[in-house]
């Protein structure tokens, strides 16, 4: 079996204050299948800083509860129900990673293989609509 290694990154300009990166890497090296990441980062243009979720919003914990409900949607879950024991979240507790990018829409995120659940599931891209969330916003949006 021959080994494979594939990666791409792009920036996005879309926001004045900060560029936004998406990377993603395909790899197989022997074993039951190949894996694919997907990673995004959104930086300040000020500062290099890399932005976390908790940079981007006031109330994490509420922004997660409002995210929960869209994850699931994407998932195809019952939105009344828990999440129950296929997910892997600490202590069985929805909460977004660090892993966005922002647009006028919404705000992002990706879930990998194996992030949160089995390989089986595959990974889990979601969005929180800017409308559901933009009371919580920390940081000024100026899309370009």
């Amino acid at each position: 079996t021959l080994w494979n290694y594939g990666a791409t990154s792009t920036i996005e300009n879309n926001l004045k204050d900060y560029a936004q990166v998406k990377q993603d890497a395909y790899m197989f090296t022997g074993g039951a299948h190949p894996n694919t990441v997907y990673v995004w980062s959104v930086i300040s243009k000020e500062t290099a800083n890399t932005l976390l979720l908790d940079d981007v919003v006031t109330d994490v914990a509420k922004f997660n509860q409002i995210a929960e409900k869209h994850f699931k949607i994407a998932r195809e879950l019952p939105v009344e129900e828990s999440l129950g024991e296929e997910f892997w979240f600490e202590n069985k507790v929805f909460a977004c990673n660090n892993n966005f990018y922002i647009t006028k829409e919404g705000i992002t995120f990706m879930f990998n293989a194996y992030e949160i659940a089995p390989y089986a599931f595959g990974p889990t891209e979601f969005t929180v609509p800017m409308k559901d969330i933009k009371d919580l916003m920390a940081v000024e949006l100026v899309f370009e």
